[in-house]
């Protein structure tokens, strides 16, 4: 071997272990035991049943269940900076302090109907040994959902769900 080639594997090497390590911690602020993660739920037509979860470390596993095109567990990961994405957004939304189900809908009024059919969305939070699992079926906050959708990005859950309609999306 001759010193250029020593010093390039010597500088790889390097970076494979900086870079192995960085992916190893949860970043800063975020808690060790940060976990996300979303169940979409079936409807009455084809929509999409799945869950995804993004773990303070960056991984990221997805099992497809109905009307997707992977079906079955995939793993990945993100980077942690995703994750700090993740964990500052529902801080920011007051994850633990929404309520615990969106499911009724409530008329001017005050009378209470109850929608059927539509796909749903769990969403579970775990961070600072606290764990909140809220169930958007109808009327979230549009905080949570744009939460739901962060999740679903940073995952790319679209390259196991896509070639599916999504209904989510039309509520």
């Amino acid at each position: 071997m001759t010193l250029r080639t020593l010093h390039i594997t010597a500088v790889a090497f390097t970076l494979a272990v900086v870079g192995a390590t960085t992916q190893a911690r949860a970043p800063q602020g975020v808690p060790e035991d940060f976990v996300i993660r979303i169940e979409r739920t079936p409807c009455y037509l084809q929509c999409p049943v799945y869950s995804v979860s993004i773990d303070a470390h960056g991984g990221v596993t997805y099992e497809g269940t109905r009307f997707v095109r992977t079906k079955g567990r995939q793993v990945d990961r993100v980077l942690v900076s995703r994750v700090a994405e993740l964990y500052d957004a529902a801080q920011r939304i007051g994850f633990f302090d929404l309520r615990d189900q969106y499911r009724i809908v409530r008329a001017a009024d005050g009378s209470e109907a109850v929608v059927t059919d539509l796909p749903g969305t769990i969403v579970t939070v775990t961070a600072g040994g606290r764990t909140k699992r809220i169930e958007d079926y109808f009327g979230a906050p549009g905080s949570l959902k744009e939460l739901e959708r962060h999740v679903d990005e940073i995952a790319r859950t679209n390259r196991w769900v896509s070639g599916v309609q999504q209904f989510a999306r039309l509520r």
